[in-house]
C-alpha cells in the first residue's frame, strides 16, 4: 500500500501545476486593428487571463488577415518573464486572425431580445432554414450564387418549420465563415426563449484562387511557373485563399505544397530579412524618446516576426518585431528606458 501513495500524491500536484492554460484557436476576428492575447487564445484560470490584454500582433490599415503563430506568442510571454512553471501554452501552431466586416443588422423594434444583434426578422424570410441562410449569407458577405450551403437530413425537420410570425435568434459557435459551422437557434415568445435547435451548416464558396500547378519543396521560392489562377470551391475553415500571382511569387514554400493545393497565407514565408546572431537596428518609443539602438537576434526572423533579441554585454532579452532588412522595433509594453542610466531595461 505504500507504494501507491507518492504517486497520488504527484499526480495530484501535477494536476496544479498545469491548472492554468493558455490554448491558441485557428482562427480569430478582430475589430481593429490591435491584436490581444485573449482574442487569439482561450484563457483557463487566473494567471492565464491576467495576460488577456497583451499585445500580440497588428493589421495595418491596408492588411485584412494576419496569422499570429505559436511561436511568437511565447516569444513575446517569454520576454515578459512568464513563469512556464505555472502556465502551459497549447492549441494550433498558428491563429489566423480576421479583421471584422460590418454588416447591415436586421432588427424588429416590436420585441427587444437578450442578443438583439443576432436575431433574425420573421417577416423575411419563410421557412426557418431561409432564415438561417440568409444570416450566413449575410455573414460571409459572398452572393448567394457563390455559396453552397448545405444541411444533414437529421436538420431537415427543424429546418423546414414555418418562421411566419415567429422570432428566432440565430447564434453561431464557430468563428468560422466556411466549413461545418454549428449554429444555435432559439425562438422567442413574451421574452422567454420557447424553443431551441442545434444544427450544423457545411458552407463552400465558389472564388478565384492561386493554384500550385506542381509541387514546392518547403524553403523554395514560388516562381511564375508553379502557380495559376483558378476557379474552385473552397470550405476550408482558415478562410479565404491568396487570389493574386503577385500574392505568391517570390515568396518561400513555408512546408511542401502539392500539386493542385489551393494556397492560404499560413502556407508562406516571406523572405528571411534578419539571421540568428545578426547585429540589427532597433527602433524603440520610450514615452517622449524615440531611440534606436542595436541588438544581436537570438533567431532567424521574416517582416512582421517576432524574435527575441539580446543587447550585447547583457543578458537579459525582449521581444522585437522585425520590420525591415536587420531592422525592427520594439514590442509595446515590453522595454523601458532608464534616464538615469541612459539604457533599456524590460519591465
Amino acid at each position: 500500500m505504500r507504494l501507491y501513495v507518492p504517486i497520488i500524491v504527484l499526480v495530484q500536484l501535477a494536476g496544479a501545476v498545469s491548472a492554468d492554460t493558455i490554448r491558441l484557436r485557428d482562427v480569430a476576428v478582430v475589430d481593429g486593428g490591435v491584436v490581444y492575447l485573449g482574442d487569439v487564445a482561450a484563457l483557463d484560470g487566473a494567471a492565464a487571463e491576467a495576460l488577456e490584454r497583451i499585445v500580440v500582433g497588428r493589421l495595418h490599415p491596408d492588411q485584412v488577415q494576419i496569422a499570429v503563430e505559436l511561436a511568437t506568442v511565447r516569444a513575446i510571454l517569454d520576454g515578459l518573464g512568464v513563469h512556464w512553471g505555472k502556465l502551459s501554452l497549447t492549441g494550433h501552431q498558428a491563429c489566423r486572425v480576421e479583421r471584422r466586416v460590418a454588416q447591415p443588422l436586421v432588427t424588429d423594434e416590436s420585441i427587444t431580445l437578450v442578443n438583439p444583434r443576432t436575431s433574425v426578422d420573421s417577416r423575411s424570410a419563410v421557412s426557418l432554414r431561409q432564415q438561417l441562410i440568409a444570416r450566413i449569407v449575410s455573414e460571409t458577405g459572398d452572393s448567394r450564387d457563390d455559396l453552397t450551403i448545405t444541411f444533414s437530413q437529421s436538420d431537415q425537420k427543424a429546418l423546414s418549420q414555418s418562421a411566419m410570425g415567429r422570432r428566432f435568434e440565430i447564434q453561431p459557435k464557430s468563428r468560422a465563415a466556411l466549413g461545418r459551422i454549428p449554429f444555435v437557434i432559439r425562438e422567442w415568445r413574451d421574452r422567454r426563449a420557447v424553443n431551441e435547435y442545434r444544427v450544423t451548416a457545411d458552407v463552400a464558396l465558389r472564388t478565384l484562387a492561386v493554384v500550385a500547378t506542381r509541387s514546392v519543396q518547403r524553403g523554395a521560392p514560388f516562381g511564375q511557373a508553379d502557380i495559376e489562377v483558378r476557379e474552385v470551391m473552397v470550405r476550408d475553415s482558415r478562410g479565404r485563399p491568396l487570389a493574386l500571382l503577385d500574392q505568391v511569387i517570390g515568396q518561400t514554400a513555408r512546408g511542401i505544397v502539392r500539386r493542385g493545393a489551393v494556397i492560404y497565407p499560413e502556407y508562406l514565408r516571406s523572405p528571411l530579412l534578419v539571421r540568428r546572431g545578426e547585429l540589427i537596428d532597433v527602433r524603440g518609443v520610450f514615452g517622449e524618446l524615440v531611440l534606436t539602438f542595436r541588438a544581436r537576434a537570438r533567431a532567424d526572423g521574416e517582416r512582421g516576426r517576432i524574435v527575441m533579441c539580446r543587447r550585447d554585454g547583457t543578458r537579459k532579452e525582449f521581444p522585437v518585431r522585425i520590420t525591415g532588412m536587420r531592422r525592427g522595433e520594439t514590442v509595446a509594453g515590453d522595454t523601458a528606458f532608464d534616464s538615469s542610466t541612459g539604457r533599456m531595461a524590460l519591465k
